[in-house]
């Protein structure tokens, strides 16, 4: 389970770290079951890249897979970056138009 605190590299490297320990077991990890462990310990937040995953008719490679979670990762930081951004202009130009 990916913890709060915890970056998406990070999640991706402990998974892949498991996986090793399991493949090294004698247990095969193939890249679809590498995948659906990281996606089944994603948070909330990432519920719209995991619906689109797997509801997709390809099947991904690893390397696919985690350059999509890092684009989703970052595009869902700049739209929280534009949203703050949005909220403080607003609340600026807000206290501004007050004390005049």
């Amino acid at each position: 389970m990916k913890r709060s605190d915890e970056s998406v590299t990070d999640y991706m490297i402990r998974a892949g770290t498991a996986a090793t320990a399991l493949n090294n077991a004698n247990e095969n990890v193939s890249d679809g079951l590498l995948i659906a462990m990281i996606l089944k310990g994603l948070l909330e937040s990432f519920k719209p890249f995991v619906i689109v995953i797997t509801q997709s008719d390809k099947q991904e490679t690893c390397t696919e897979f985690k350059a999509a979670l890092h684009s989703f990762k970052e595009t869902e930081c700049g739209r929280t970056a534009t949203s703050d951004d949005s909220v403080m202009k607003t609340g600026h130009r807000s206290s501004r138009v007050l004390s005049q």
